[in-house]
């Protein structure tokens, strides 16, 4: 579980961005925290990839240009990987 605190500096975003929170169904659940002034440290790009939240087309293109820089196999090499990882698997299953 990973709890976060947001800071909306305008109080008229407030019923937006709660109707919002109430949409995403990977939200278990959020309350209004009363007082709280603790300065956080705020998000990196980085922190903004999370489970359950659709990639922004810049960072699909991200992605795909570090996997084209990553290493690459021929067709027999790709299929003899994959049966070596599904032969250990199998035999870890036993």
């Amino acid at each position: 579980m990973v709890e976060i605190l947001v800071t909306i500096e305008n109080e008229k975003y407030e019923k937006p961005f709660i109707s919002l929170l109430q949409e995403l169904k990977y939200i278990s659940s959020f309350s209004k925290a009363k007082g709280n002034k603790k300065k956080l440290k705020p998000l990196t790009n980085e922190d903004w990839i999370k489970p359950g939240r659709p990639a922004t087309e810049e960072e699909i293109y991200q992605m795909l240009e570090k996997a084209e820089q990553g290493p690459s196999f021929t067709l027999e090499e790709a299929k003899a990987e994959t049966l070596k990882y599904l032969n250990e698997l199998r035999a870890a299953n036993l």
